[in-house]
């Protein structure tokens, strides 16, 4: 799938700012950005809902610009899961292939073996109003991959779901993405589940892609401040003669005990300390005014390391990155 040179205006507003982007067939492609950065417009206009202002979007090798939703080979889950309260599960699945016009046999049997799928044999009988939030999220799933779309268009579908049930739910879709070989366009604004599923990801901001790699390259080699802002956190310090270089926090190692070997280093007191479960976070006010995010596993011994304690923070030189 490409889209090339992919612009959006409403009226004064510039939503999607000259966008080209390939998109390897059965990828799972995360398009990440904050609110209004222009990611859910950009796949609105893949899946037909939008027209583009100027541009053109191919699904395999062919132009699908002008084309309406239901002549492009893809299929869209939602966040709201959309799915019809008077049907049954087993009703909702098998729609598309009704309205394709498969008979009742072939759809009964799609469906059975698409809930499966998604861990859900058995449910079919029920209403939506009867399952779980998780469960419901499945059946949109299902639904849309019975179809056999070249291109599955997912905006923001784990948004509704708690903490727990959604990071289940990001291994099962990436599982589900495997197994079917389908292309997945995923739209999110939250930097650890664009981390946790993608193959790559594709930064927005302002209308434009800013960046576009791997979870590791968009991670440990940021283009720009606002990428090294926006995944995870960064701390930015100054050397003597005035250049700037960034670390993440977990790259940093904090002690109360001065090092006597020869390192990257800052002193500093620590000013708060939290506990996270699996990490803690300290974070430090150095000597020259600079505020630094620590993160130490949680086992770590830290009994020294209290508010108003001094620290002397110490990294590698390979821990250092530059942005422009």
């Amino acid at each position: 799938m490409r889209l090339q040179g992919v612009s959006k205006r409403f009226a004064d507003v510039v939503a999607v700012d000259d966008v080209t982007l390939d998109v390897h067939d059965g990828e799972f492609l995360t398009l990440l950005g904050p609110s209004g950065s222009g990611k859910t417009t950009v796949l609105r206009i893949v899946a037909g809902f939008e027209n583009p202002t100027s541009g053109t979007v191919e699904i395999a090798g062919r132009d699908v610009t002008s084309d309406p939703p239901y002549l492009r080979d893809v299929n869209t889950v939602f966040q709201d899961y959309a799915l019809f309260p008077h049907m049954s599960v087993s009703e909702n699945v098998e729609y598309g292939l009704r309205v394709k016009g498969v008979d009742r046999g072939r759809r009964a049997a799609a469906a059975a073996k698409a809930l499966a799928t998604v861990e859900l044999a058995g449910l079919g009988s029920r209403k939506p109003s009867q399952l779980s939030g998780g469960q419901r999220q499945r059946v949109a799933l299902a639904r849309a991959l019975i179809n056999e779309p070249r291109v599955l268009l997912l905006d923001e579908p784990l948004g509704a779901l708690d903490l727990k049930l959604r990071r289940q739910m990001q291994l099962e879709l990436k599982s589900i993405q495997r197994q079917f070989a389908i292309t997945f366009i995923f739209v999110t604004h939250d930097q650890e589940e664009a981390l946790t599923m993608s193959d790559r990801i594709a930064i927005f901001d302002a209308g434009r892609i800013v960046q576009l790699g791997s979870p590791q390259e968009i991670y440990e080699q940021p283009a720009t401040s606002f990428v090294a802002d926006f995944i995870g956190t960064t701390n930015t310090l100054t050397t003597q003669t005035g250049a700037a270089f960034c670390l993440r926090p977990e790259r940093i190692s904090v002690s109360a005990t001065q090092p006597t070997a020869q390192v990257r280093m800052r002193a500093g007191h620590v000013t708060e300390t939290s506990y996270l479960g699996a990490t803690r976070t300290v974070l430090v006010q150095t000597d020259d005014g600079t505020k630094l995010t620590v993160s130490v596993p949680a086992q770590a011994s830290t009994a020294d390391i209290t508010p108003g304690a001094r620290v002397w923070c110490t990294w590698e030189d390979t821990a250092e990155f530059i942005i422009r």
